[in-house]
């Protein structure tokens, strides 16, 4: 509420017909300074009118003093049957019945009227109302056009810690996949609001990981949330809370001990945890995802502390989608990690184990690309292991049968996508550990029906491709002059092949197999050859091309390299030691800087280790690894050790994707990341040995590849939200951290 000092303020109908004093319409400035829109001539052009007033989108009248009251923004506005709705004043109209603590009005998508008006109402303790009761109580007081035609109750709205609504957040889920979209941007939703009610008190605040803070509880919250007398007298800030995690931490000696103490934690206080991972992610990522989370999936049942996640088993068909409603607990979900065990890592079948690959990939999302936690959800397919010593085992807390496979396999995903899909429209799904054909086969009868993607095929490639551009920019040789050998052709190798070639194509390439080639278990790939696996035919090479080299399929590693002469030796096959010293010094001998990537993990499954690559390349290798090596000192220099994992490609591309409300996962998107990512590589760690960024920078490195995949989400045209031009600060500000809450 204000009087102008500069200029008149003029109140305009939808037509831009002044209205007379008291009426609400458009909010219009004329006689002051000019304004424009930083590089943005075309927002600033439609902030002006035909009058030459200007504009900032708000909704208000004038009084009979002059006095300007503003009462909404024309975003907001909803225009149905022909009929101009202020969600504000419906808003006041519901907060007047005693029941409702706090309510949102929006437009969402209506075949008859245009817009529908719907209302989501957050209800006061204690109190119950159903949603027809509301609306009549609407009705009583505004026309019925004005009222909500449907209510959703919510645990807590979606506000800033200033008050700010996040309406986008409750609009997305009615507006994904339309063509009228709603207004904002479309990303803040995956952020979690940083003032917070909650409805319960005492020991079920503390058990709540996502709302204890321990001894941070200040003494206004203390009382307020029951808490006096059930915790120390003394209060401890995040900063001091996560000094003492740390020391606790750095006393215990087994990796696998502290995996136990950060689940532990993350089970009781989900904010001091990511405190914690963030301040030390060099050397946490290694303890809650590769390598020893290799090891907490092997020994699931033993080091299991407290549930996490859902459990789909094949009891539950027929009702899985009230199993995820009942483990999203009312959440909102943004981004899934599904996993069906059977392929974890290099290390097989670990049934119920492989939960702990999804619950460590989400925690690194969060990381990464600043995903709230509480919109996120880790998820296993538990249809039974065919490892016996998990079904022999009386401690093993899976589903104690051999796997389920055929019909009722693909019948139990149909109906798991189909009911989150339903549940959570927005949501991205990320498969994870999937066998090579079931992973093929959900990707490709996904992959246009749900946003979604496999992180074991496309996110491998795409962080392999990054490392050979990077070793490319050292060499200051283009990709189309490498020649590209890949030792294992399941999920990841395809992957890899495919990305390659896709980035090859794009610089002109046609013949592919002059450029890759692809090893199973059982040699070199050519089409001489029938497989088993279909896809591997995509692999092989033209048999006339491989005479021509005198190699046939199923050409060992050794005479490939021999007479194909790559530089560029890629390991995905999980076999200790493939990569042995005569191959490497036949392939240095042909080559001035090889390029070898042992990517096999965990790390007894790498096909070499960086101290003989080193050795037997005398220090002329570029080198990644799937696991983490320390750096390698040769001729007094220390040559660091790049690992080629994942993580600098699925928080970026799951990030971009959300903030579009893209509809599906593009492969120029997933190709546009791993350039993005080859770009970030500075100057000072290619010539350190890195062929990735430091880890310490992923949340920098986020932001880029996020950026990247959201604007290539509009080339591709999947996205659904309103493009925003600064879409780096979008990104910067959907960023969750980890700072606590303050409840009110």
């Amino acid at each position: 509420m204000g009087r102008p000092i500069l200029g008149d303020v003029h109140i305009t109908d939808a037509a831009g017909n002044e209205l007379p004093t008291g009426g609400t319409g458009h909010v219009y400035f004329s006689g002051g300074p000019r304004f424009e829109y930083f590089k943005d001539p075309g927002k600033t052009a439609s902030a002006y009118n035909a009058h030459g007033w200007s504009t900032l989108g708000d909704i208000g009248h004038v009084d009979d003093e002059g006095y300007l009251y503003l009462s909404d923004r024309a975003s907001h506005m909803i225009i149905t049957g022909g009929v101009n709705v202020y969600p504000r004043e419906v808003e006041d109209t519901l907060l007047t019945h005693p029941d409702v603590l706090d309510a949102a009005v929006f437009g969402i998508p209506d075949p008859e009227f245009g817009e529908a008006v719907q209302a989501a109402v957050e209800l006061a303790p204690g109190a119950t109302l159903e949603a027809a009761e509301l609306i009549a109580f609407c009705r009583e007081r505004l026309t019925h056009l004005k009222c909500p035609r449907g209510v959703d109750f919510h645990a807590q709205l979606p506000r800033h810690q200033t008050g700010k609504l996040y309406k986008e957040f409750l609009k997305a889920p009615y507006w994904a996949g339309q063509s009228g979209r709603p207004a904002g941007g479309g990303g803040r939703q995956i952020m979690a609001e940083k003032t917070k009610t909650t409805h319960l008190r005492g020991h079920d605040v503390l058990r709540d990981p996502l709302l204890n803070k321990g001894s941070a509880f200040t003494v206004e919250e203390r009382d307020a949330l029951g808490l006096v007398g059930i915790l120390p007298p003394g209060y401890n800030t995040l900063d001091q809370q996560a000094q003492r995690a740390f020391q606790n931490l750095a006393a215990i000696d087994a990796p696998l001990g502290k995996y136990r103490e950060l689940s532990s934690l993350q089970d009781r206080n989900e904010h001091l945890f990511f405190r914690l991972l963030m301040d030390h992610l060099k050397d946490l990522m290694p303890i809650v995802y590769t390598p020893t989370v290799g090891l907490a999936t092997q020994k699931f049942s033993e080091v299991f502390q407290r549930s996490r996640g859902v459990w789909i088993t094949p009891a539950d068909r027929g009702r899985i989608k009230s199993v995820l409603e009942m483990g999203a607990e009312g959440r909102d979900i943004r981004l899934t990690v599904v996993t069906d065990n059977e392929s974890i890592l290099g290390i097989g079948d670990q049934g119920a184990g492989g939960m702990a690959i999804a619950i460590g990939k989400l925690a690194l999302y969060t990381a990464g690309a600043g995903i709230a936690p509480e919109s996120t959800l880790p998820v296993s397919l538990d249809v039974g292991t065919n490892n016996e010593s998990l079904l022999e085992n009386d401690s093993y807390l899976g589903w104690t049968s051999t796997r389920m496979t055929g019909a009722a396999y693909d019948d139990l995903v149909e109906e798991f996508v189909t009911s989150f899909h339903e549940l959570f429209p927005s949501a991205l799904i990320q498969w994870e550990d999937f066998r090579k054909d079931n992973a093929l086969n959900i990707l490709d009868r996904y992959k246009d029906r749900v946003l979604s993607f496999n992180d074991d095929i496309q996110g491998t490639g795409a962080v392999t491709l990054a490392g050979i551009l990077s070793a490319c920019r050292k060499k200051g040789e283009p990709l189309t002059e490498q020649r590209i050998v890949i030792m294992g052709a399941g999920a990841a190798g395809l992957g890899i092949a495919r990305q390659i070639g896709a980035a090859l194509q794009l610089e002109g390439v046609n013949d592919l197999h002059r450029h890759i080639g692809v090893l199973d278990s059982t040699g070199l790939l050519v089409a001489d050859r029938e497989f088993r696996d279909a896809y591997k035919a995509e692999l092989a090479w033209p048999t006339q091309a491989a005479q021509e080299l005198g190699l046939a399929g199923g050409a060992p590693l050794a005479a490939v390299v021999d007479k194909f002469k790559p530089s560029v030796l890629v390991g995905t096959s999980g076999q200790t030691g493939a990569f042995t010293q005569s191959i490497v010094e036949s392939m240095a001998s042909h080559v001035s800087i090889p390029v070898i990537m042992p990517l096999s993990n965990p790390t007894p499954k790498a096909e070499a280790i960086p101290a003989d690559l080193v050795a037997w390349t005398d220090g002329r290798a570029c080198i990644a690894t799937g696991s983490p090596f320390e750096p390698v000192t040769h001729n007094g220099r220390d040559i660091h050790i790049g690992q080629g994992n994942n993580v600098f490609i699925f928080p970026g591309l799951g990030l971009g994707a959300l903030l579009a409300q893209a509809s599906r996962v593009t492969n120029a998107m997933i190709t546009r990341t791993a350039q993005v990512l080859a770009q970030q590589v500075s100057a000072e760690e290619l010539e350190s040995g890195l062929l990735y960024p430091d880890v310490d920078r992923l949340r920098e490195v986020t932001v880029a590849a996020a950026t990247a995949v959201y604007e290539q989400a509009y080339e591709d045209g999947v996205a659904n939200a309103d493009h925003v031009a600064d879409a780096a600060t979008l990104v910067r500000e959907s960023m969750w951290w980890p700072d606590y809450p303050t409840y009110v």
